[in-house]
């Protein structure tokens, strides 16, 4: 790449110069010929599949955290939000007793730490954290990609309700 840089920097200066020298007339053929169909197959190869394989093999090695430590987790922080009586808003801002201590969560943390505490039996937290949800869900990109829906939210805030 460094080495294309270069080359358009130096024929960018004095296109009818460069190209009137015959090396580099042949380089530039060569380029947009031979080189350019070795960079159309690295753009062609699938480098995510290579990406995923790679962090495959990592997962073997490194302890990765698993659905009891994301549980986990989650249960700590609704024990600290009811020891400290923390707003779900304000959690979910980051904000903890009016200072930004963290960035924010999106619906999608919101809608997990519902699920998770749908998972536990705990209602209460449920129907706080799906609420939530649902409040980012309708300021959020319409085009962001989420792994649930409204319906989904409303299912978990109905059955929750009634378990209350």
């Amino acid at each position: 790449m460094q080495e294309y840089q270069r080359e358009h920097a130096e024929a960018a200066m004095d296109v009818s110069a460069y190209v009137s020298n015959p090396i580099n007339a042949y380089l530039l053929t060569k380029r947009l010929t031979t080189d350019w169909k070795q960079v159309e197959n690295l753009m062609a190869h699938d480098v995510g599949a290579e990406f995923l394989s790679n962090i495959s093999n990592y997962r073997s090695i490194l302890k990765f955290p698993s659905e009891e430590d994301l549980n986990g987790a989650a249960v700590a922080l609704m024990r600290l939000q009811d020891t400290y009586n923390l707003d779900t808003s304000s959690l979910a801002r980051g904000e903890l007793n009016g200072v930004q201590y963290s960035t924010e969560m999106s619906s999608d943390d919101c809608f997990e730490l519902g699920r998770q505490s749908y998972v536990n039996h705990d209602y209460y937290h449920t129907v706080l954290w799906m609420n939530e949800a649902m409040t980012r869900m309708s300021y959020e990109p319409r085009n962001r990609s989420l792994a649930f829906s409204k319906a989904d939210i409303l299912e978990y805030l109905a059955f929750s309700t009634y378990k209350q």
